[in-house]
C-alpha cells in the first residue's frame, strides 16, 4: 500500500500594514480568534506597507511619514497620504503582486484576512490565479477597520475601484452602518463600495480578547487592578515617583494599582503616535481644574498613554513627568501617570473602569469604546489655529471634518449616536472638563 501523507495544517494568510496600530490590532484580533477555533492552523501574515518597497523604504514610509504625520497632528497631510492609495496601488502593484502569490502557493493558502486598505488589485489577481492553477476557491474576508460611515471612503473607494470579478472575491465583516435619513442598508452599501449585502457580514467588532471580555461585563465603576508593565529602570523610576503617594505596588516587571469605586479614573490616549502639544495642554489644564475644584475627597487619576518610540526628540513621558513634578502646589488627590505601550490586558479594563475617555477616534478606538466604554466620552481633534481656519470652521461645505482627518470624524459621528460622545480640541477642553467636574 502507498504511504499515507502526513497531514497538512491549513494556512492562513493576513494581509495587513504597520501604517497606523488599528490596522495591526485588528489582525492580531483575527488571529487569536481563528487560532481559538483551530490551535493547529499555521498563520503567515504579510505587511502591505512594510514589503512592498523593501525593508527600507518601507520603514521610511511608516516612521517618517504616516507616524511622523500622527505625532505632529497634521490632519492635512494624514489625508492625502490616505488619498494617495491609488497612486500606491499603481507603483507597488507587481512587487505586491508577486509577493502575495509567492505566499499563496509556498504556504498552501486556505484562507485569506485582510485589515488594511492598500493594494487591493494586485492581492485579488494574485488569489484568483492561486485559484485557477490551485484549483481552489480561496475568497478575502475584508476586516473594516473604520467604522461603516459615508466618510469611511478611504477604506470603501478601494473596493469600490475593483473590477467585477475581483469585487466578488471580498467578503465585507464590519458592523451595521451609520445611514443617513432615509437611506437603506443596500443602498449605502452599493453607494460606498459597490457591494450587495450578500457580500456583507454584521458580526462583532475586530477587537483584543481582554477587550470581548470586558463587553460582556455589566456596567459598573467597580475596583479594579491594573498590572502596568514598564519598558525601562528609567521608566520604572519615573513611574515609581509619580505614583509615591498611592498604594501603588512596584514589582519586578510591572506596576501594581487598584482604583476603589470612589475614585475618578480619567484615561488619555491620543492614538499610537499621540501628539506632544495636544497631550500636553490636556495634562496641564486638566491639573488646573482639579486643583481649583474643592472636591478633595475624591481622587482623581490621569492614566496618559505615551509612545515608544526612539523618533521623539524629547519622549512624552519624559515631558508630563517635568509637568507634574515641577507644578507649583500639585494637587494632592491628582495621580497623573505617563505610560509606554501597554498590551490589552491593561488597555480594556482601563477603558472599562474609567470615568472619562479622552481619545482620537481611530476606528479599532472606537470599536473598543463601543464596546467596553461606560463613562464620558471625549474626541480629540486638532484646534482651529488661524483666524480664517476658525471663521471657516462654521462652514460645513469648506470644513467639514472638525480638525480630524475624514475617516475619524465619520467614527466620532457614530460615537456620537450610539455614545453620546463630545468632540474637545485644547482650546475647547477646559470648558468640558469644568462641567464634567461639577457634575
Amino acid at each position: 500500500m502507498p504511504a499515507t501523507m502526513p497531514h497538512r495544517p491549513l494556512s492562513l494568510l493576513v494581509v495587513t500594514t504597520s501604517g497606523g496600530g488599528g490596522h495591526l490590532q485588528a489582525a492580531n484580533a483575527k488571529i487569536a480568534e481563528e487560532q481559538v477555533k483551530n490551535p493547529d492552523l499555521v498563520v503567515i501574515t504579510h505587511d502591505i506597507l512594510a514589503h512592498a518597497g523593501g525593508k527600507r523604504f518601507g520603514r521610511f514610509m511608516i516612521n517618517r511619514i504616516w507616524d511622523s504625520a500622527q505625532r505632529k497632528g497634521s490632519v492635512r497631510a494624514l489625508e492625502f497620504w490616505a488619498h494617495s492609495t491609488p497612486i500606491f496601488d499603481i507603483l507597488f502593484w507587481i512587487p505586491v503582486f508577486c509577493q502575495i502569490l509567492r505566499k499563496l502557493f509556498r504556504y498552501e493558502i486556505a484562507n485569506v484576512i485582510d485589515t488594511q486598505p492598500l493594494a487591493l488589485g494586485a492581492m485579488l489577481c494574485a488569489i484568483r490565479i492561486y485559484n485557477v492553477l490551485k484549483k481552489k476557491s480561496v475568497a478575502v474576508e475584508k476586516i473594516l477597520t473604520d467604522l461603516p460611515t459615508q466618510f469611511a471612503s478611504p477604506y470603501l473607494s478601494p473596493i469600490k475601484r475593483l473590477s467585477a470579478s475581483n469585487r466578488a472575491l471580498i467578503h465585507l465583516v464590519t458592523t451595521k452602518p451609520l445611514l443617513l435619513s432615509g437611506e437603506t442598508e443596500e443602498k449605502f452599501w452599493k453607494k460606498h463600495c459597490n457591494l450587495s449585502l450578500q457580500n456583507i457580514s454584521y458580526a462583532g467588532f475586530p477587537i483584543r480578547p481582554s477587550f470581548k471580555k470586558y463587553a460582556h461585563q455589566p456596567k459598573a465603576f467597580i475596583p479594579i487592578t491594573l498590572h502596568i508593565s514598564y519598558k525601562t529602570p528609567h521608566e520604572k523610576t519615573l513611574l515609581a515617583e509619580l505614583t509615591s503617594s498611592t498604594h501603588a505596588l512596584l514589582e519586578e516587571n510591572s506596576l501594581t494599582l487598584t482604583m476603589h469605586p470612589q475614585d475618578q479614573v480619567t484615561t488619555l490616549m491620543l492614538g499610537s503616535q499621540p501628539v506632544q502639544e495636544a497631550s500636553l495642554s490636556y495634562v496641564k489644564t486638566f491639573i488646573d481644574l482639579v486643583k481649583s475644584t474643592p472636591s478633595t475627597h475624591i481622587h482623581h487619576y490621569l492614566f496618559v498613554f505615551c509612545a515608544h518610540k526612539k523618533l521623539e526628540t524629547m519622549p512624552l513621558q519624559e515631558r508630563i513627568y517635568s509637568l507634574v513634578t515641577e507644578y507649583k502646589d500639585f494637587p494632592k488627590n491628582l495621580t497623573v501617570l505617563p505610560m509606554s505601550s501597554q498590551t490589552d490586558d491593561v488597555i480594556a479594563p482601563l477603558y472599562f473602569r474609567s470615568n472619562a475617555t479622552l481619545t482620537k477616534a481611530g476606528g479599532i478606538t472606537a470599536m473598543e469604546l463601543l464596546a467596553v466604554a461606560q463613562g464620558k466620552v471625549w474626541i480629540h481633534h486638532e484646534h482651529q489655529k488661524t483666524a480664517l481656519q476658525k471663521a471657516l470652521s462654521h462652514t460645513p461645505l469648506l470644513s467639514p471634518y472638525k480638525g480630524m482627518p475624514k475617516w475619524e470624524y465619520g467614527n466620532a459621528l457614530y460615537l456620537q449616536t450610539h455614545k453620546k460622545a463630545e468632540m474637545v480640541s485644547p482650546d475647547t477642553f477646559s470648558a468640558s472638563l469644568t462641567a464634567y467636574l461639577h457634575n
